[in-house]
């Protein structure tokens, strides 16, 4: 390992906590690069050696980076596989600093073509391999519809338009376990034959304790 990578590490953890300290307590409009670079005891050039723009920065801090590890969405089949994704897409959006962070962001990103097309080949290309891996699996078990396959592409846009949707938009104080069932529920229709849909959700019975019941 090269003599200077330990500290090139240090500083990418400095620079993605600085992000979400800042974030804790503001949103994106009023997080600057410069307040960053600050906060994290990094020069302007550090940061820009990682990531070509704000948004680039701000979502690797508070969403993920370029690396996803898919192994932890291969759990057997597609409405597992598909069901841990939404539950795990759910858990990223759905804190106080994502909710400060995205929609600045993704408002951004309208403004600027350029930093717009940078943050999709690096951002979006690996969340769409990653639901491209679970679909072949699927594919390869027989559990996809057949006739008009439907491709990664339209499924990240119907998961995360609709995740955006219940968090952001149209649902006042969503619980997170509800957000997860129905976006599961209503990307897994398109997708997959009626045997190889996934077990109604349960709650708990009447008089039945739960993780959260003392």
């Amino acid at each position: 390992m090269p003599r200077g990578r330990p500290r090139e590490a240090v500083v990418d953890v400095r620079l993605l906590e600085a992000v979400r300290t800042l974030l804790a307590d503001t949103d994106y409009a009023d997080v600057s690069i410069a307040r960053i670079s600050g906060l994290a005891g990094a020069g302007r050039a550090a940061i820009y050696r990682r990531w070509s723009s704000k948004p680039e920065l701000v979502f690797a801090a508070v969403v993920h980076g370029t690396e996803l590890d898919a192994r932890r969405f291969d759990q057997g089949g597609l409405a597992t596989d598909l069901h841990a994704l939404v539950e795990h897409v759910v858990a990223l959006l759905d804190t106080p600093v994502a909710r400060n962070a995205l929609p600045g962001l993704v408002a951004d990103l309208q403004t600027t073509p350029e930093v717009r097309r940078r943050f999709q080949a690096r951002f979006i290309r690996a969340e769409r391999d990653l639901i491209a891996s679970i679909l072949s699996r699927a594919r390869s078990r027989g559990e996809l519809r057949t006739g008009q396959p439907i491709g990664a592409p339209e499924v990240h846009a119907h998961l995360l338009g609709m995740v955006w949707a219940e968090l952001f938009l149209v649902t006042d104080s969503p619980v997170a376990g509800d957000v997860v069932d129905r976006v599961f529920r209503s990307v897994l229709s398109t997708l997959s034959l009626p045997d190889h849909r996934g077990p109604a959700r349960q709650g708990p019975q009447p008089g039945q304790q739960t993780e959260d019941s003392y």
